[in-house]
């Protein structure tokens, strides 16, 4: 039987996988920008930096992404806070309403916005009815409608990076300092707020990261006269064909999106040599704003604290809601309430073979993304995790890469590479470029399950005379099996739900995605709430699936029946 001389080189399969396909693709995208015909040249740069038109989308572009920012982490932070707090069955229910919102597709929240920002849809319905307007507006396809789309899709991210945060703050932390005799303004204010600061900056980088990269929501919410860059982006790569332009536009576009990392490092090494351990704004803070705020009782923040997280929950969750209500509504029409109950519209999905097709195909596509991913992910999560030290963490950062960037940019560098080798409008080209993003979440959730197996129970295996590749297949997967199973499952959905990359990749091979996206364009009908509906459906039994699976004790290892199949 062969042994595995280090575990490291179970991870090289998936580097190699993430390295051909998304950054030699990336790479190759960005180098196009500075080489026309053999020779170099900054002249797309050039190009962006003097056209008026590049520049007026990219500032549109970045002011639209910090205030989605913004919104996401100020109206976000009262939930996260509620979230920390909370004990119990209200933490669990809490989380569910947070967590199952993030992991509903994107194209489900879209829809459902788009119904309800519509010109008779009922959120202009009930601003005529308030006196807001006098008449409706136009704000499903507006700069608004983007906004709103963004903040809902993204405040998720936003709650979920600063709760982790706020984990690690212990609580007799704010018990000390009450029982010092802070009052609780004070008590947030010079106890809470540091603590849990830097999940704030971490939750804003990266909602900003991704709301300047966004693609499918400025499409089907924002306006024609109101583009975005990564809308200008794609137009070059798919429509004009420029490349080179695209690729510069690409490199531009991160260059804004780490201008802020590069600020908050700025900033934290200033503050670090700073011989003043109060600054100005914190003694300005202590006497003048902090008095202002204990005006108001401890009692009254806590409750608007709590009504804001209530209201943002709402936010959340009742768009999921509105999509199943429409779907059970008259097929030639959306409104709420429905004129009339009907299933009339899941009858035209399962007998219309424009859906019923692009949905098996999806199965299909999905369900090799979600093998490839659970092999090859859950290889190299445990080769960097058993390796550890830079080995696990530039390992781990390079199959992670993927997931950190815009959607925009991995889809359109794949689509040009697809283009070079022939892979445009094949199923392997969607296959192998949904696959990148599929190993990259496949990792995350694998180790950190295998990061919780004893590693005592693999050293005595091969003291009882089983070979590494034995003890990985007879003592690790039995224990991870659960992980496993969870990794797979969240690929699989990752790449069913994928909307970017085959909208440019996959040509006549439509998923059921782009076929619900390119029927938004047209007309919203039920049928396309159908198609929502399932996605819904199909994400919570795949949830209560991971929860059962993860629930399970795991199996117990005969280490003298590992030794005895040697």
């Amino acid at each position: 039987m062969p042994s595995l001389a280090s575990p490291a080189l179970l991870a090289l399969p998936a580097v190699a996988f993430v390295v051909v396909f998304a950054v030699f693709p990336l790479v190759d995208f960005a180098w196009r920008s500075i080489r026309v015909d053999g020779s170099f040249t900054l002249a797309h740069y050039r190009q962006i930096v003097e056209s008026s038109y590049f520049g007026d989308v990219l500032v549109r572009t970045v002011l639209t992404s910090m205030g989605v920012t913004a919104c996401c982490v100020v109206l976000g932070y009262p939930l996260a806070v509620l979230l920390h707090r909370a004990r119990g069955r209200t933490k669990i229910l809490l989380a569910a309403l947070v967590v199952l919102p993030y992991l509903t597709s994107v194209l489900v929240r879209v829809f459902a916005w788009s119904a309800l920002l519509g010109l008779r849809g009922p959120v202009n319905r009930a601003l005529v009815a308030l006196g807001v307007f006098d008449e409706p507006q136009q704000l499903g396809h507006s700069l608004t409608g983007a906004v709103i789309g963004l903040v809902h899709v993204l405040m998720p991210i936003a709650v979920l990076t600063m709760w982790a945060t706020m984990s690690r703050i212990a609580p007799g932390h704010e018990v000390t300092a009450g029982a010092l005799g802070a009052s609780p303004v004070r008590v947030f204010t010079s106890v809470y707020w540091p603590l849990s600061r830097q999940g704030v900056v971490a939750g804003a980088l990266l909602v900003y990261v991704l709301a300047l990269g966004a693609y499918v929501i400025p499409v089907a919410l924002g306006a024609t006269n109101g583009l975005l860059f990564a809308q200008v982006v794609a137009d070059q790569a798919t429509v004009a064909l420029n490349w080179p332009l695209a690729g510069a536009m690409t490199v531009a576009m991160l260059l804004a999106g780490l201008a802020p990392l590069v600020v908050v490092r700025l900033a934290r090494w200033v503050l670090r040599w700073r011989r003043d351990p109060y600054p100005a704004r914190q003694r300005i803070a202590s006497r003048l704003v902090l008095p202002a705020l204990e005006l108001v009782p401890a009692p009254v923040w806590r409750v608007l604290a709590r009504v804001l997280a209530v209201l943002v929950l709402a936010f959340l969750v009742i768009p999921e809601l509105v999509v199943v209500v429409f779907s059970v509504g008259p097929t030639n029409q959306l409104s709420l309430p429905p004129d009339s109950l009907t299933l009339d519209g899941y009858r035209a999905f399962f007998a219309d073979p424009l859906w019923t097709t692009p949905m098996s195909r999806s199965f299909a596509f999905a369900a090799a993304d979600g093998v490839l991913a659970l092999v090859l992910g859950g290889l190299a999560a445990y080769g960097l995790v058993r390796a550890g030290g830079r080995v696990l963490t530039f390992g781990l950062g390079l199959l992670v890469f993927p997931l950190a960037l815009p959607e925009i940019v991995p889809a359109l560098s794949f689509y040009v590479f697809a283009n070079r080798f022939g892979l445009s409008g094949t199923p392997s080209g969607v296959v192998i470029g949904q696959a990148v993003t599929a190993i990259s979440l496949a990792v995350v959730i694998i180790a950190a399950v295998v990061r919780n197996i004893d590693l005592d129970l693999e050293h005595a295996s091969r003291m009882s005379g089983a070979s590494r590749l034995q003890t990985l297949r007879r003592v690790v997967v039995p224990l991870a099996l659960p992980g496993l199973l969870v990794g797979g499952l969240y690929a699989f959905l990752n790449a069913f739900d994928n909307l970017v990359l085959p909208l440019f990749v996959a040509g006549l091979n439509t998923t059921v995605p782009v076929r619900m996206f390119s029927q938004m364009q047209d007309t919203l009908s039920s049928t396309i709430a159908v198609v929502a509906s399932l996605l819904i459906a199909l994400l919570l039994v795949a949830t209560a699936v991971a929860v059962a699976v993860m629930s399970r004790a795991p199996a117990r290892i005969d280490l003298a029946d590992v030794a005895s199949r040697k």
